[in-house]
């Protein structure tokens, strides 16, 4: 035979899968998350000790480096009750590439647990050696705290994380007694399928008119809650601070006021005299999420209400709950590839001829021995 005609070719690089150890056949919890790393700040008022109702971001550092981890293993972090979470999910982003090291799932508070995030490793660990990022979520304060540190359980063992500014959680501030009309909306629920709408209003405000007319329109895709708990109702309170800071609504007879749908996305509540000019009142309802699973972040739902002329506005985003990324240094690693070669003597060559290739890999990267 003059020439050969088939041959080996041996090709090194950075080949995902190849040669490489596959994931575990049983998941198992790994201790990634550096507790030292672990910072509560404020998000609402930033640089300010945390009250009940202001956002705090939590933010950790993470690495497998040393672990042995697998595609399937997890890590986690639990609350406790004094945050309230929104459900939702976090990729932990490989800068530069569509890659994810994993996906953390944030789950609200339970009735024996406060909420907690877990993460899933993907098969990016199973080919990048020192892999490590950062994590972070946002969350309600809830509660107040008689101390200025909480307890984290990080992969099950307790931590304990100071507060912001090192204070403890304070009660909510209600801000002064309103003196004009205000409109307000928020998730109604934390699997945020549901928003919460508020128009707030001094007595004096409306005066001797009869009735005070609140003519009301919200965004495509919502529609309003009209019966049971969450259904439309008239409230009032004491116009005095200490009245404002209880927050002890009292509810408007029925006989009082009305409410009549305009269309899918509108409608006029009417609140007929007496109207106390020594109170302040408050419309709140409900609008359900048409498709809340279809919701995608950056979202918007607007709500415009207009007392008597005067309008005012208000939108709740679907925003993330969180962020996360990672980085690693991928393995070497080798395929083998069989390639046909032009000549005179292949059809020589049986088809079933087998060849051995022996390589030696010494470093991550490096081009194997032959």
């Amino acid at each position: 035979m003059s020439r050969v005609a088939m041959a080996l070719v041996t090709t090194v690089g950075m080949v995902a899968g190849a040669l490489l150890p596959s994931a575990s056949a049983e998941a198992a919890e790994v201790h990634a998350i550096d507790p030292d790393s672990i910072v509560i700040t404020n998000v609402t008022a930033p640089g300010s000790p945390l009250l009940v109702r202001q956002v705090t971001q939590i933010d950790l550092d993470w690495s497998l480096q040393g672990l042995n981890a697998s595609a399937g293993d997890t890590f986690s972090m639990q609350l406790p009750k004094t945050f309230q979470a929104t459900a939702g999910v976090i990729d932990l982003k490989v800068a530069g590439s569509n890659e994810s090291a994993g996906t953390c799932t944030l789950t609200p508070i339970t009735s024996s647990a406060g909420p907690k995030l877990v993460c899933v490793l993907s098969d990016y660990v199973d080919t990048h050696d020192n892999v490590h990022g950062s994590l972070w979520i946002r969350v309600d304060a809830v509660a107040e705290t008689t101390e200025s540190t909480v307890s984290i359980l990080v992969d099950g063992n307790p931590v304990i994380v100071s507060l912001p500014e090192n204070s403890v959680i304070g009660p909510q501030d209600f801000g002064p007694v309103p003196s004009e009309p205000g409109k307000h909306g928020y998730w109604a629920n934390s699997e945020r399928s549901a928003i919460k709408w508020v128009v707030d209003f001094p007595g004096s405000f409306a005066g001797e008119t009869n009735p005070l007319t609140i003519q009301d329109t919200f965004s495509d895709g919502l529609t309003l809650v009209e019966s049971g708990t969450q259904a439309p109702e008239f409230t009032s309170i004491e116009a005095t601070q200490a009245g404002w800071n209880a927050q002890n609504w009292v509810s408007v007879p029925s006989t009082q006021w009305a409410l009549v749908p305009q269309d899918a996305h509108s409608f006029t509540a009417t609140l007929q005299q007496p109207i106390q000019q020594d109170r302040i009142y408050r419309f709140s309802y409900v609008t359900s999420v048409n498709h809340p699973g279809n919701l995608v972040l950056g979202d918007v739902f607007n709500n415009t209400a207009s007392l008597n002329g005067v309008v005012r506005s208000k939108t709740v985003e679907y925003k993330t709950v969180g962020g996360g990324n990672a980085q690693g240094d991928g393995r070497g690693g080798f395929v083998v590839v069989k390639e046909n070669l032009n000549g005179d003597g292949a059809a020589e060559v049986p088809v079933a001829t087998s060849y051995r290739v022996t390589a030696t890999i010494t470093e991550p990267g490096v081009r194997p021995a032959r």
